[in-house]
């Protein structure tokens, strides 16, 4: 995942925090899954690059 990306859902996180629907209604918008917005935080970056 490239920087933008993970950016990108770190503020849908922070401008949705305790606005029920506003993540999801956001992540449409943009024409991400919730699948892959939920996906990017469980990643881990490791010495040797992309996991």
């Amino acid at each position: 995942m490239n920087e933008q990306h993970r950016l990108a859902y770190h503020t849908i996180k922070e401008v949705s925090y305790q606005h029920y629907g506003a993540i999801t209604k956001r992540l449409a918008i943009l024409g991400v899954s919730r699948q892959a917005y939920n996906k990017s935080f469980k990643c881990v970056e490791t010495q040797w690059g992309k996991p």
